[in-house]
């Protein structure tokens, strides 16, 4: 799912523009995608989770490319990021050293 938030008039052009581009994109349209585009002052703002480096990597593009020279932060994180954060959590709970 893409969708978008914060939008207004300054900057809805550019959020709809990342939000074509990328549902345009079969590989983030069909997967299981979760990406929040957050329309700021002269900014965008990419928020969720992506299911490979691969998508990661083409949202960034893709929401640049709308942007033109608007700043990009891409908060996204894709799979293996997850289970590797998730992963350094647990190792360092100590209820997990038993």
């Amino acid at each position: 799912m893409i969708r978008v938030t914060a939008v207004n008039e300054a900057n809805a052009e550019v959020v709809w523009r990342a939000h074509d581009l990328m549902s345009d994109e079969q590989g983030l349209r069909t997967t299981t995608a979760d990406i929040e585009i957050v329309g700021g002052d002269q900014s965008l703002t990419l928020l969720g989770r992506v299911r490979t480096e691969v998508l990661y990597e083409l949202a960034d593009q893709l929401a640049r490319k709308a942007a033109g020279g608007w700043s990009v932060e891409n908060r996204l994180i894709d799979d293996a990021q997850l289970a590797m954060r998730i992963s350094n959590k647990v190792g360092a709970d100590p209820r997990s050293k038993r």
